[in-house]
């Protein structure tokens, strides 16, 4: 994993950021991670457009069921038109526009969304653009018992009930699979 950073020369702020960059910074990137970022950066239109698909595959699967209350992916969203504003617009080089691999879903229940990350046969972890799908109840992990934090984000239409989901590159067709098989789990728990 590795980033970076763009300093416009346009911008007001160019001059003190690149003087502190310039004398603070000390590169640390080990010559080995470096070339696995440049071996990782050949593909990744062709990664990011089966992310993409895959992605929005999950997501109708998801938002079709009556056990789940909400998809937040930008199809499903009322903001749809904040993301298709910036989108990366088509090109020979990648076709595969799309909405990312992130999203949330929201559940009628806790316990639904109990059911559901207990049953769907994938990695449970907290991660982005993984080759293997990965889901995690991030609200819980992150707020534990601060119910503080939970009546907080509650105000805003965030609880307990939501699974967050970085999918993968798997075959589409077995990961629509693995989650209508813990959508059915998560139905039998279901009001």
């Amino acid at each position: 994993m590795g980033g970076s950073l763009l300093l416009p020369p346009s911008s007001p702020f160019y001059t003190p950021l690149h003087h502190t960059l310039t004398t603070l910074h000390i590169n640390q990137l080990y010559s080995l991670d470096a070339a696995v970022l440049v071996s990782n950066s050949t593909d990744y239109l062709s990664r990011s457009a089966i992310l993409n698909r895959n992605a929005a595959a999950v997501a109708s699967t998801l938002a079709d069921h009556p056990v789940v209350k909400r998809v937040r992916y930008p199809p499903y969203t009322a903001t749809l038109e904040n993301y298709t504003k910036f989108m990366r617009p088509a090109t020979e080089e990648f076709s595969g526009v799309g909405y990312g691999c992130l999203l949330s879903v929201d559940f009628v229940s806790e316990p639904v969304a109990r059911a559901f990350y207990e049953a769907v046969s994938l990695h449970k972890s907290p991660h982005l653009g993984a080759h293997e799908t990965l889901v995690l109840n991030f609200n819980e992990v992150a707020w534990g018992d601060s119910k503080r934090l939970k009546e907080y984000h509650e105000a805003f239409g965030v609880g307990m009930d939501q699974v967050r989901v970085s999918v993968g590159l798997e075959e589409v067709e077995v990961l629509v699979d693995t989650f209508k098989a813990a959508l059915e789990e998560a139905g039998k728990v279901a009001p």
